[in-house]
């Protein structure tokens, strides 16, 4: 049996909101800044305990 390639991708930040523009004037700014990424193939699964799993967390900006 050949193991296949199943990478997984997790992105964690803050989402964030405010009511002015980059020019004080009115508006809904909605905005999410990143801080860590997981790629991996890890799933937690029962089958997964056959096949080689690795994973990693990024988190240089």
């Amino acid at each position: 049996m050949v193991p296949f390639l199943h990478t997984k991708f997790m992105l964690l930040g803050e989402m964030w909101w405010h009511d002015e523009d980059a020019l004080g004037g009115v508006a809904d700014v909605l905005d999410f800044r990143s801080e860590r990424l997981w790629v991996g193939s890890a799933n937690a699964t029962h089958r997964s305990r056959n096949s080689l799993e690795f994973g990693m967390w990024l988190d240089d900006p």
